[in-house]
């Protein structure tokens, strides 16, 4: 919830077809993650996401363009929301501002061709170093998205709408295996809350005179939505990486987890619980992701003490359209206990 949140992030979800928008904060919270990427030299761009260095321009030509990419976006990308900014610039990576646009006419003229009902829009004025960033965070349940062909009735053009389709970062009529899978119903996936996360660094000298360097962390993170069908979510097929973008790092980790049951009190079958090589989802819960890194993938520590670090769980799951992802973005913190080294915290 990236994190997907993801993440990662996302709306409450409730059982059966509705979706809520994501409210402000929700939406705050994703773009600043995206501006903390861009700050810290990660990638900027996901699959629901997308920068807009200004407002794409919403004369005649120019606004079916765009309906089309957001109907491509948002089908790809059903049941979960997708999110433009406005006013960066992910080429110069550089926080450049949105221009003043009215975001309701706007939107009614991008609105105006689709045939049919567009996504949902909730938009947010975000302010970053001075500069306004616009968020526009779109909600997907109501897919497939049909736009008109403002050409149909032409010489030559007898297709009067279409169903896009993002493909990479093009947008194409969608196949018909993949709207067959479209209308299929989908596992939805839950909303994500990291509560806590940590990482360490130390150092001991051995017996036998060599010094050992370990790393060991944490992350807390719950289960914040009613989900309508169990996820199971195989440990096999998860990763976990540490990364530190700033000196190029990065480490896959076994993870290990602990559930509510031995985290605090329980009635003996939390609904987000670690069985064997499973974790199941039933409902709402909290649960710990714990990873420990020895000698073999440990970095000098000079370079990354001073230096973000991010952690990283990503569990793929059947019937899941993509995979759960949990991000945690960790700051560097002065060391506090004898043979600590480095120390980071969300």
């Amino acid at each position: 919830m990236p994190g997907h949140g993801p993440i990662l992030p996302g709306g409450v979800r409730w059982p059966a077809t509705i979706v809520m928008l994501m409210d402000t904060s929700e939406i705050d919270t994703w773009t600043q993650q995206v501006v903390e990427r861009l700050r810290s030299g990660g990638q900027l761009e996901d699959r629901r996401v997308e920068l807009k260095r200004e407002w794409p321009k919403a004369d005649s030509a120019q606004v079916v363009r765009t309906a089309r990419q957001l109907a491509g976006l948002a089908n790809a990308n059903y049941p979960e929301h997708v999110l433009w900014i406005v006013g960066i610039d992910e080429r110069a990576r550089q926080i450049i501002g949105a221009d003043s646009v009215e975001t309701a006419s706007w939107w009614a003229a991008v609105g105006s061709c689709f045939d049919g009902d567009p996504p949902d829009l909730a938009d947010v004025v975000v302010t970053v170093d001075g500069c306004t960033l616009v968020a526009l965070c779109f909600g997907t349940t109501g897919a497939p998205y049909v736009v008109k062909n403002p050409q149909y009735g032409s010489s030559g053009h007898v297709i009067a709408s279409e169903v896009p389709w993002r493909d990479g970062t093009s947008v194409r009529t969608i196949r018909k295996q993949e709207l067959k899978a479209l209308l299929m119903p989908r596992v939805v996936l839950p909303d994500i809350l990291v509560h806590s996360a940590s990482l360490d660094l130390f150092r001991k000298e051995g017996t036998d005179g060599q010094l050992a360097t370990w790393w060991n962390g944490s992350m807390v993170w719950s289960v914040e939505s009613l989900v309508p069908k169990r996820l199971t979510l195989p440990v096999r097929s998860m990763s976990l990486v540490v990364e530190f973008l700033d000196v190029g790092f990065s480490a896959p980790v076994n993870a290990f987890f602990r559930d509510a049951r031995e985290l605090a009190s329980s009635d003996g079958s939390p609904d987000v619980r670690y069985v064997g090589d499973y974790i199941i989802i039933d409902g709402p819960g909290i649960i710990e992701t714990m990873l420990m890194i020895g000698n073999e993938t440990v970095p000098p520590a000079a370079d990354t003490v001073a230096v973000p670090a991010a952690v990283t769980l990503t569990m793929p799951g059947p019937g899941l359209a993509s995979p759960l992802i949990i991000r945690a973005d960790l700051h560097p913190e002065t060391p506090t206990s004898p043979g600590q080294v480095g120390r980071w915290r969300l």
